[in-house]
């Protein structure tokens, strides 16, 4: 298999992957393995292969459940997280730094929300609403970070096993 092929066949199943976990938990508010997955997926894969596959999953995600701007919204904030993740892989082990990475976006993604929604919410940045609006909301931001770190910790040791048995696997050119 060409690697071009690989890297498509690869984003098409983990996009896939991620679909299905952010529909099966959507009658859940802030149960997140969606975010888990990004996070792993970043780890071991980088991030030229989980942008593509967070950003098609958002808009899939989008498709099926609604568009709406928080849709653009989460293009952007996954694609940062994507970009953190894959480049801090080599500042500490690998499950302490996916907890790390975790845990700060999901404190901060109610945050930078509100602030990337203003323009819709509010008209501008209208600094009183915007603070009320994103500590009204801090409940939920505190719920997404639990839910994500219980996630990365349920998922992280068979993503890791599959992860050594799909590099260990022979390559073909």
């Amino acid at each position: 298999m060409t690697k071009t092929l690989h890297w498509v066949a690869m984003t098409g199943v983990l996009t896939a992957v991620m679909v299905v976990a952010r529909l099966f938990v959507h009658p859940w508010p802030n149960v997140t393995p969606f975010t888990a997955l990004v996070i792993l997926v970043a780890w071991y894969f980088g991030w030229r292969i989980a942008l593509p596959a967070a950003s098609l999953a958002v808009i899939l995600t989008g498709l099926l459940l609604g568009m709406h701007p928080v849709v653009m919204v989460q293009l952007i904030l996954y694609a940062g997280l994507v970009l953190i993740t894959s480049g801090s892989r080599r500042v500490a082990d690998e499950k302490s730094m996916a907890l790390i990475v975790g845990l700060v976006f999901c404190l901060t993604y109610g945050f930078w929300t509100t602030i990337l929604q203003a323009p819709f919410l509010f008209g501008g940045f209208n600094w009183p609403a915007i603070w009320s609006y994103w500590l009204a909301g801090l409940s939920f931001d505190f719920a997404h970070c639990v839910t994500t770190f219980m996630c990365v910790i349920a998922l992280f040791h068979p993503f890791s096993r599959i992860m050594t048995m799909y590099q260990n696997l022979p390559q073909k050119t």
